[in-house]
């Protein structure tokens, strides 16, 4: 049976402002507009077991929540995934990139269909 990890991921984007621990809806509002973002940024996610999830965390003014990402911790490809995610944040709302992760193992599996 797998099993799943988080990498925490921040609230919004890393040059933007967050909403107050304190304000409930604000979080819920803007996790769920940073967790669209990256689900666009970083369309293999599936590919390498992973997923963007929102949680909420204790804190002494209520519940704030972030987005994490949650991956495979016996997979190595989930695992490095993850942590690719985590290096090439975006910085804006405004970041439209889209980026790709080229993990040996999957190459290796297109080479072989390209060869089968």
């Amino acid at each position: 049976m797998p099993e799943y990890d988080y990498e925490f991921l921040s609230c919004v984007p890393l040059d933007e402002e967050t909403v107050g621990a304190g304000d409930f809806e604000g979080g819920l509002k803007e996790t769920k507009r940073y967790k669209a973002v990256l689900e666009k940024m970083f369309p293999q996610s599936s590919e390498f077991k992973c997923s963007f999830v929102r949680r909420g965390m204790p804190h002494d003014f209520g519940t704030y929540h972030e987005v994490c990402i949650k991956y495979e911790t016996n997979d190595p490809a989930s695992r490095e995934f993850a942590i690719f995610v985590a290096d090439n944040l975006p910085e804006t709302w405004e970041d439209s990139r889209v980026m790709n992760f080229d993990h040996p193992s999957r190459m290796n599996v297109e080479a072989a269909e390209t060869l089968g």
